[in-house]
C-alpha cells in the first residue's frame, strides 16, 4: 500500500514531516536538508524510500537516546537518504535475524536496485544511508 503523504506531499516534503515529527517526539535537534524541487521518480521508488526513512526514523526514536538527528535526501545522478543520530548506537556485528526493521530495509533497497549502508558502534551513534541509482 502506498504511503498517503507521497501522494499528499510527495516524497521531499513526506520525508521533512516525518523527520520533523520523530525529533519533536524524540526531543532531538533536527537538521535536515531536502531538495527545494520535488524529484521525479517512480511511485514505486518513492515507496521503498519513504519506508526506509520510516523505519529508520522510528529506529532512532525507539532505540537510539539521540539529542540530534540529521536527515538528508539528496538528488545528484543518483538518489542518496541519509539519517543520523548522535544516540548510543550499536555493535553492527552483534545484530542478527532478529532484527526484523533492518532485514526490511534492506530488503527494500535490494529490490530498489540500491544499497543500504548502516554504520554505528557503541557509543558513536548510528548513520543509515540509502543509495538508488
Amino acid at each position: 500500500l502506498r504511503a498517503s503523504p507521497l501522494d499528499d506531499l510527495g516524497l521531499a516534503l513526506a520525508i521533512q514531516n516525518l523527520a520533523s515529527t520523530t525529533a519533536q517526539r524524540g526531543g532531538m535537534e533536527l537538521t535536515l536538508q531536502v531538495p527545494e524541487t520535488p524529484p521525479v521518480l517512480s511511485p514505486a521508488v518513492e515507496q521503498g524510500v519513504y519506508r526506509i526513512a520510516q523505519e529508520a526514523l522510528a529506529n532512532t526514536a525507539r532505540h537510539a537516546g539521540a539529542t540530534q538527528l540529521a536527515v538528508t535526501l539528496a538528488i545528484n545522478g543518483a538518489l542518496t537518504l541519509t539519517v543520523r543520530d548522535n544516540g548510543r548506537g550499536f555493535d553492527t556485528g552483534e545484530v542478527n535475524g532478529d532484527h526484523m526493521g533492518l532485514q526490511l530495509m534492506r530488503e527494500r533497497a535490494e529490490m530498489l536496485g540500491g544499497t543500504l549502508d548502516i554504520a554505528s558502534g557503541t557509543g558513536d551513534g548510528t548513520t543509515v544511508r540509502l543509495v538508488v541509482p
